[in-house]
């Protein structure tokens, strides 16, 4: 990625997409630049697994082993558990939610709009 790029994100996806386009959505999901590798059966997972660096290493790209999980039955992403009954949301970020405090004033109410320097207070849409 070149510095400064203000697309990275869009542009990382984008290439990710075309690199893995013939498995993507078959047995390996994309989301910016985690790749995510399903299969029914440990076998299966194998062979998608070496098919993944298999692309990846003919486009020069890299794995970080710290940040790989392999054969895992629970995988937590974005708020969300996934696991071989399904998928639920994560009770701990869940409780987070239900327990925080409710504001006690109209400043704590406000404090959104304090740090958008009230961006949105009397906003028009613009065309």
């Amino acid at each position: 990625m070149q510095p400064g790029d203000r697309n990275a994100p869009a542009t990382i996806v984008k290439l990710m997409h075309y690199i893995f386009s013939a498995i993507v959505y078959k047995s390996v999901v994309i989301y910016l630049d985690d790749i995510f590798i399903y299969n029914r059966t440990c076998e299966e997972h194998v062979e998608s697994v070496g098919e993944v660096c298999r692309m990846l290493l003919k486009e020069k790209f890299y794995l970080k082993e710290s940040k790989c999980q392999f054969l895992t039955k629970r995988l937590e992403i974005l708020g969300h558990v996934l696991t071989p009954e399904g998928l639920s949301t994560d009770l701990i970020k869940r409780q987070k939610i239900m327990y925080h405090p409710a504001p006690t004033n109209h400043l704590s109410a406000n404090y959104k709009e304090k740090e958008n320097h009230g961006h949105g207070r009397n906003s028009r849409h613009r065309i």
